[in-house]
């Protein structure tokens, strides 16, 4: 017998009360520690009450039971990442939750409209006292899973013989990803082809077997994250493994791990030295006949997936820059406001960028003058041509964004910063931030992929700002107060160091009216601004080096601040160390 009557009532609200909000895997672990937390005894009216109350809780926030089972089939592959999701086409070994959304909706209409209502039905009585992850797990439920599973490989094989009904099922994939997407206020949908559609069958038809391998290997691979030589290796000998065993009709299936480690993990660094030895591992003897082909079909649905991820995060970044940023308002005078969150996912954006560029050189898919070499130069012509364009096309796409709007934008605050004197103009760490980001794609351009001319353009129009400025300031008629001098320095600084430079590579330290601001700097720098204590360091190191080059004789004030600079430890002595002038 539950708890009756008033108190039933109360004890229902004040649970309710604590647990509305919580996410469902909070509510979990209240269920689960439910006993020991608390001391209440699952078998009293109030342990029944409440072990019934959660469980009521947790199975009416999962009411789409049918298609939950079904999707549990691929769950390995199942993402959610905002990034991929605008990518040109889907990539093959992810399928996103939106995308199983769909392809629920095509099937349970077309497919199986009475059996999905009878698995419905069966999947509420058996929830009305049991959580729906312990139901779904049964044996009565995994049979029906089974039939459901069974029923729609017969039909997707059918289908992906028929390129009439291909196209058609397509759309209806697509109407139900569109329903969810406009539902959830994402409107970017890839496009499914027909590579991602043969991945979806094998899927369907291994995923379940798979399971508890990919598990095992990924605990494996755990063990090794941070050494990504071993992680290859380990790829390599699972890949071998999976191919031996024969889980898969389809070959590129062996490929489960490194899918997973590629969309979900994203460890592109140890998916590059995977693909540089060869499919299969450095120690994996030399393919023949076969075993070769199918390792090179196994190659190529891999690259085509990093290429989906570059391609995709250059086409995010160009959004989120673009939503970020009211170019139209900066142009006419506004200041620039980045949001700290739009400025963090645009930092890890660019950073994963930087790794998957890396794992595409190393694959060989980035060379000198853009040509293929490595695994990627094994590709058939038409999948070389493709890779080199999309990658082509992204890069172009993004450094245009960034070179030739953005940053041309922002040209105003730019001068407005390097003209303010006084104080720091308010959009001043936007504006740095904004200059670093311009800075790492030129970075990315120059060690990976064909120079980006408008970046490396921006970088001098800055410089020669900031240059300008200090020349102005140094001849000026009426010179600034020492204090509000060295201020601006630091600030012209940081601008400049933003994309990779120095203000001491900008002017010459040794002109007297400098010499006399940094020797200002040099009395009165804060120990808590490191800002203002590197600018002394590297000019004094910069005045240094002139003097040694030409030969020259230090003016004494000079002279008499870069020796208290080397007693006082500020730099290093040009005896102990003569190579570090600049």
């Amino acid at each position: 017998m539950y708890v009756q009557g008033q108190a039933e009532h109360r004890l229902a609200d004040e649970i309710h009360r604590l647990i509305d909000g919580l996410p469902a895997a909070a509510v979990r672990r209240l269920y689960d520690d439910l006993a020991a937390a608390t001391g209440v005894d699952p078998d009293t009216d109030r342990g029944q009450f409440l072990r019934a109350f959660l469980i009521r809780h947790l199975n009416q926030r999962r009411p789409h039971r049918t298609r939950r089972l079904f999707t549990r089939l691929v769950e390995p592959f199942l993402i959610s990442d905002p990034v991929l999701a605008h990518a040109d086409r889907a990539v093959p070994g992810a399928i996103q939750r939106i995308d199983a959304g769909g392809l629920w909706h095509a099937l349970a209409d077309q497919v199986f409209p009475t059996a999905q209502r009878e698995v419905q039905a069966t999947l509420d009585r058996l929830a009305a006292d049991r959580l729906l992850d312990e139901i779904l797990d049964s044996p009565e439920v995994v049979g029906l899973q089974t039939a459901l599973r069974d029923t729609a490989i017969t039909f997707l094989t059918q289908v992906a013989d028929r390129p009439d009904l291909h196209r058609q099922f397509l759309v209806r994939v697509h109407q139900g990803r569109r329903d969810e997407a406009v539902r959830g206020g994402d409107p970017h949908l890839p496009r499914l082809d027909g590579r991602w559609f043969a991945f979806l069958i094998e899927a369907l038809r291994g995923g379940r077997l798979c399971a508890p391998l990919i598990d095992q290997e990924l605990a494996t691979l755990a063990d090794l994250a941070g050494d990504p030589a071993a992680e290859a290796d380990r790829l390599g000998a699972v890949v071998d493994g999976f191919e031996r065993r024969g889980l898969c009709r389809d070959p590129s299936m062996a490929l489960a791990v490194p899918y997973i480690l590629l969309n979900r993990a994203r460890r592109f660094q140890a998916i590059g030295r995977f693909l540089a030895v060869g499919v299969g591992g450095s120690g994996s003897p030399d393919p023949a006949g076969a075993a070769a082909e199918r390792r090179a079909s196994s190659a190529a649905a891999l690259l085509d997936v990093l290429v989906g991820h570059i391609q995709a995060s250059c086409t995010a970044a160009v959004v989120m820059l673009s939503s970020a940023i009211d170019l139209a308002a900066v142009r006419r005078g506004a200041l620039i406001r980045v949001a700290a969150e739009d400025a963090r996912r645009l930092d890890a954006l660019v950073s994963d960028l930087g790794q998957q560029l890396d794992a595409a050189r190393a694959a060989g898919l980035i060379g000198p003058n853009g040509t293929l070499s490595g695994v990627a130069a094994t590709l058939p012509a038409p999948a070389r041509e493709g890779v080199s364009t999309r990658l082509e096309e992204a890069w172009i796409e993004l450094t245009h964004l960034v070179g030739m709007r953005v940053l041309p934008a922002v040209s105003t605050r730019v001068l407005a910063a390097v003209r303010s004197l006084d104080r720091s103009v308010e959009d001043f760490d936007d504006l740095v931030w904004l200059i670093g980001v311009g800075r790492r794609l030129e970075r990315l351009s120059e060690r990976r992929y064909r120079p980006a001319l408008a970046l490396r353009l921006w970088r001098s129009f800055v410089a020669e700002q900031v240059r300008g400025m200090v020349h102005d300031l140094v001849r000026a008629a009426v010179q600034p107060d020492p204090e509000r001098a060295f201020a601006h320095l630091i600030r012209l600084d940081r601008l400049v160091r933003a994309q990779d430079q120095e203000l001491a590579q900008l002017t010459d330290p040794t002109r007297p009216v400098l010499v006399h601001w940094i020797t200002h700097g040099f009395r009165t720098c804060d120990p808590l601004r490191p800002d203002g204590t590197a600018l002394v360091r590297a000019l004094l190191y910069r005045a240094r080096s002139i003097a040694l080059r030409t030969g020259g004789v230090l003016a004494p004030p000079l002279a008499a601040l870069i020796a208290e600079a080397e007693t006082t430890g500020v730099i290093g002595t040009a005896a102990a160390a003569p190579g570090l002038g600049r």
